[in-house]
Formats: structure tokens, sequence, C-alpha cells
């Protein structure tokens, strides 16, 4: 169920070129639908553009983003899926924050500015 609303929410993001959040718990095991998404195999047939999402044509606009999101600290991506998509670690160390907090607010309090 779960993966057919998300299969969904990227097909009509494909259409109408609107970004695409989702959240996957284990990227080891995304959907082979999600793989040929993420390999941009684009087909023209005239003018317009398609992707084949799950044997099915579905029209691409080129203002399509797609942004994959895990809860998880350290994702085994696999390697077919890392070659497809650039790996952003947002995660921040309790060192690195006090760090950041400390230098906030050393800037705020120094009179010279």
């Amino acid at each position: 169920e779960k993966h057919g609303q998300c299969l969904d929410c990227i097909k009509t993001c494909l259409r109408l070129g609107r970004t695409c959040v989702i959240t996957v718990e284990d990227v080891a095991s995304a959907s082979p639908a999600l793989c040929a998404v993420l390999q941009m195999r684009v087909l023209r047939k005239g003018t317009t553009l398609f992707l084949e999402v799950e044997k099915e044509l579905v029209e691409y606009d080129e203002s399509f983003r797609l942004f994959i999101r895990t809860p998880l600290m350290n994702p085994n991506i696999p390697s077919q899926i890392s070659a497809l998509v650039t790996v952003v670690n947002f995660e921040l160390s309790s060192a690195i924050t006090r760090e950041i907090l400390a230098a906030a607010v050393f800037a705020a309090s120094d009179p010279q500015g």
C-alpha cells in the first residue's frame, strides 16, 4: 500500500515537474521502480518526454526533482544507487554543534563586532 502511494506521488510529480521528497527506511531495499526513476532513461515521442516506471510510460517534465531522505544515521547505500545520486549527510555531531553555538555566542558578545 505504502509503496503504491509513493509511486503515485512520484508519477504525479514527474508529470507536473514538481519536487518530490520521499523517506526510505532502507535504501538498500529501494524498489526497482525507484531505481528506474533514478536512472533517468528519458524517452522522447515527438516533443513529449517520458520515463518508464513499472512498465508504464509516464510523461516527464524537466523541472522534476527527487529527494530521498532516510532517518538512518549511517545508511547502507548500494553502489548501483550511489552511482546515480548525490549523497548529502546533514548529521552534526554534538562537538561540532557546540563549536557552532560557542562561535555564535562569542560573535554576539564581542563589542568589536
